[in-house]
């Protein structure tokens, strides 16, 4: 389907036919729609693929978030298109206007390269720089013409850097209003020791990985005004640990693979965190908590502000896996490839799934069908999902029903889940869904007698 959309972009910048489409956006959602996307789509486990999100960007400003998405995705396929070996490096930051913020989205490979004529005839509308590279990729080659169409028709600028043999940087900047000026990217450092990147420098064929890590841990720690350390081996990291007051320790699984025990049983003290391929397992008595490729900024706020993906030791852990057989849920956001991965995750769990691809759409459905429960993005144009969730909680009234509606955002702003609760929804979870805290809010709303138990963890 993206093909398709790449075409009809492409026409629509050819004929100066592109419409703006102005509404407030959560840079933290976009940036998950993208990565969420990375992940289902690339197929390249080869390339590393970090993510740099600066803390300091303003948490929601107001522009056309489907052009920036649909920009950020074809900077990141262009990448992934000409880069054998290494990887990619995407970096969000802003710098402060008049007017706002220029936003700035910076990508980064490893790649190729790219010459000075093919820039030339790229930014002049043509078609694509190599055919045949493109051809055998699988690609269409549209995403560098669409991309200056866009950014021109929002008022900004492309700079395209070319390194021949050694990769390229693409930069886009577009002006952007500010509607909340929290930073993005918030911790709770009242809570938060000393934090260790345990990463093996070693262990990337191209160096220019490493600088990329690198430079993601410290603006995070910058942004978060938090002092990051940085262990090569086990030995170095057992002295860090003798000399600090160390709560979280964040590796990568070939560190992890290194020394299990060690790792599992550190775990049990302190949060060990691995950033590991999907698929991965952390051994089943350990206290290890995994999060999925990419590491970058937001899953990394989440857990140090204390939002583990493992407490689910609560008063059914013994008895395995919870199963919502039969029960009936309306999943809502504008974006379809979060549709894709909710609707996937909530079948292993036996439910019967309908979508919503906006706030009206998820009305539409409502009035038509009865659900037991309605997950709902926060973010959406036209019509936001706290606006949606009262309306329908309106309409379930007046027939004398109840419904219950679960806030769903890649909102990292300390305090959001109280926020949502306070505005009326049922339950929060935190964008990209963790498996432990949806089983946690669907225990609370769903009645005991709904739930079943297969005896077993997954």
């Amino acid at each position: 389907s993206y093909q398709i959309d790449d075409i009809l972009d492409y026409t629509e910048v050819k004929r100066n036919k592109l419409v703006d489409e102005i509404e407030n956006y959560m840079i933290t959602s976009l940036i998950n729609d993208v990565v969420t996307d990375f992940r289902r789509y690339s197929g390249r486990d080869d390339l590393e693929f970090v993510v740099d999100l600066d803390p300091a960007v303003p948490s929601m400003m107001k522009g056309d978030v489907r052009k920036l998405k649909r920009i950020l995705r074809h900077l990141i396929d262009n990448a992934i298109k000409f880069t054998k070996n290494g990887g990619i490096y995407v970096r969000v930051f802003a710098t402060v206007k008049s007017y706002g913020v220029n936003l700035c989205m910076e990508v980064t490979d490893t790649g190729i390269g790219m010459k000075r004529r093919d820039i030339s005839m790229v930014s002049a509308g043509m078609y694509q720089a190599n055919k045949k590279r493109n051809r055998s990729s699988g690609g269409i080659g549209l995403g560098l013409p669409v991309v200056y169409g866009m950014v021109h028709k929002m008022g900004g600028f492309v700079k395209i850097e070319p390194q021949p043999g050694a990769g390229t940087v693409v930069r886009v900047t577009v002006p952007q209003a500010v509607v909340d000026n929290t930073p993005c990217l918030k911790a709770n450092l009242s809570e938060i020791g000393d934090i260790v990147f345990h990463v093996r420098s070693d262990k990337y064929k191209v160096p220019a990985i490493r600088e990329f890590y690198r430079n993601m841990a410290t603006d995070l720690a910058t942004g978060i005004r938090k002092l990051l350390y940085s262990a090569d081996s086990i030995p170095e990291l057992k002295q860090l640990l003798e000399k600090l007051n160390v709560t979280h320790v964040f590796m990568g699984e070939e560190e992890y693979e290194e020394d299990r025990r060690y790792f599992d049983e550190l775990s049990r003290n302190i949060n060990v965190v691995v950033s590991a391929r999907s698929g991965f397992r952390a051994d089943a008595d350990s206290n290890v908590i995994v999060m999925p490729k990419p590491l970058y900024g937001y899953p990394v706020v989440k857990i140090l502000n204390g939002e583990k993906l493992s407490e689910s030791n609560d008063y059914s852990g013994d008895k395995g896996k919870p199963l919502f057989d039969g029960i009936k849920a309306l999943i809502v956001d504008d974006e379809p490839m979060n549709l894709v991965v909710a609707t996937g995750m909530f079948r292993d769990y036996r439910m019967i799934t309908d979508t919503a691809q906006s706030g009206m759409d998820s009305i539409y459905k409502y009035e038509k069908e009865d659900y037991d429960v309605i997950f709902m993005d926060h973010m959406m144009p036209e019509m936001d999902g706290v606006e949606a969730m009262k309306r329908i909680k309106d309409i379930a009234r007046r027939n004398g029903k109840t419904i219950n509606i679960v806030a769903l955002t890649a909102n990292a702003v300390s305090g959001a889940r109280e926020m949502f609760l306070k505005e009326g929804f049922d339950g929060f979870i935190a964008k990209p869904i963790d498996i432990d805290e949806f089983e946690r809010v669907m225990k609370r709303i769903i009645p005991a007698d709904r739930i079943v138990y297969d005896g077993r963890r997954s």
